[in-house]
């Protein structure tokens, strides 16, 4: 049984990781549409365009770029370009890395309090087993030890890989980070005034967007 588990879970990681490449191509495709989207509205000017080298999307940012570019006609007045970008890019981004923030964290949280606790318990349980005399009365309660002090290690390192697999460290941090950066861009924004002002914090604000994906 073992055997045929390791074995399947060694196709499961050959499968899954082409996929996952795969998946992370096309979330940066999405992400950058999802940037131009935002930016549609804005006064064409190049500077706000974020940087996509090293990400294989040259062709997509390309034709993007030039739609964005000859779509002049969409381009509204400094006011209303502020309240579409706010609305539906910096508060968007914003409710959804916060409620991010508040899934992940507890999990993250409650996750290093279970290995902790299974730690603490596999040292109380091999002290208990030191401590209990080896005869026949006390022989469950000895064997229960022993045996809690080789599963509970295992449940702790399980717990754990759990948390790096699902990388919930840093997502925990980099998803309060985030919120950060798009209470800033908020604030920013509300005292924007000028064109190239806004240019700025787009731009600022893109940069960090991608570079999250």
């Amino acid at each position: 049984f073992k055997l045929f588990a390791l074995s399947w879970a060694l196709v499961l990681v050959r499968k899954h990781h082409h996929v996952h490449s795969q998946w992370i191509g096309s979330r940066l495709g999405a992400e950058l549409c999802r940037c131009y989207i935002a930016i549609w509205k804005l006064r064409r000017n190049f500077s706000i365009i974020p940087n996509t080298e090293g990400m294989n999307l040259n062709d997509l940012a390309r034709s993007l770029r030039m739609l964005w570019y000859l779509d002049k006609a969409q381009a509204v007045d400094l006011d209303t370009a502020r309240a579409i970008y706010r609305e539906q890019r910096i508060e968007d981004q914003r409710s959804y890395f916060q409620s991010s923030l508040n899934r992940t964290a507890p999990w993250y949280l409650w996750g290093r309090r279970a290995a902790l606790a299974g730690t603490i318990g596999a040292i109380a349980a091999i002290i208990i087993s030191l401590l209990i005399p080896h005869d026949d009365h006390d022989e469950f309660i000895y064997k229960s030890m022993k045996a809690a002090s080789l599963l509970l290690p295992l449940l702790s390192a399980a717990i754990l890989s759990v948390l790096v697999a699902r990388d919930m460290g840093r997502r925990s941090i980099r998803y309060r980070d985030m919120v950060e950066i798009l209470d800033l861009s908020h604030k920013r924004l509300e005292r924007v005034q000028t064109w190239p002002g806004m240019w700025r914090l787009v731009a600022d604000t893109e940069r960090e967007l991608l570079r999250e994906v």
